[in-house]
């Protein structure tokens, strides 16, 4: 598959969240990781991942804002905002295995998406680029761990409850990797 016309519009139009994904990265890994990668644009609403149901894929938002949630108990129960510079999926570059979560779109999205084949090719071909990629991705999993486990239950209506995230003006993965790339305040 040619991804090359694909990358190239990706950089003049997300080049912020590009530079977020290859910041660890060289110029010729982060090429070669990128043309592994396929994008998607997803309408408020979507499902990009359901809950119960097999991964086959790691994807990582260039654009957009989503909700990750589960069901118990008959309720919806909101886990995670995933926004600009975050991964979904993250288990099944370790362990493909059914999703864990339901992932929809809370705004429109655009993101890039790795097959499990993808990600076999990259850690065969490249594995220093996919020795990068998996430290990002677990460094993300462990953040998202601490910040869902630190959270107490909150009911936000009759049949739904959320995890209320106790500082709420933390700055985000996203805020905090701004600041240490371009030593923004």
């Amino acid at each position: 598959m040619n991804t090359r016309g694909v990358v190239h519009t990706l950089e003049d139009h997300f080049p912020l969240a590009l530079k977020l994904l290859t910041a660890d990265l060289g110029a010729k890994e982060g090429r070669f990781v990128l043309e592994r990668m396929s994008a998607a644009r997803y309408a408020v609403g979507e499902r990009v991942v359901r809950e119960g149901r097999f991964a086959d894929a790691l994807y990582y938002v260039i654009k957009g804002r989503l909700e990750a949630s589960v069901e118990a108990d008959g309720h919806r129960l909101g886990l995670a905002e995933i926004v600009t510079g975050e991964w979904i999926g993250e288990m099944t570059f370790v362990e493909p295995a059914p999703a864990s979560a339901t992932v929809t779109c809370l705004e429109p999205a655009v993101l890039l998406r790795m097959r499990n084949a993808d990600i076999t090719e990259l850690c065969d071909e490249n594995p220093a680029a996919c020795a990068t990629l998996l430290t990002r991705i677990c460094q993300a999993l462990a953040e998202r761990l601490v910040l869902t486990g630190s959270g107490m239950l909150e009911q936000v209506a009759d049949t739904e409850y959320r995890v209320a995230v106790p500082d709420a003006t933390a700055p985000s993965m996203v805020e905090r990797l701004l600041r240490l790339f371009w030593r923004q305040p």
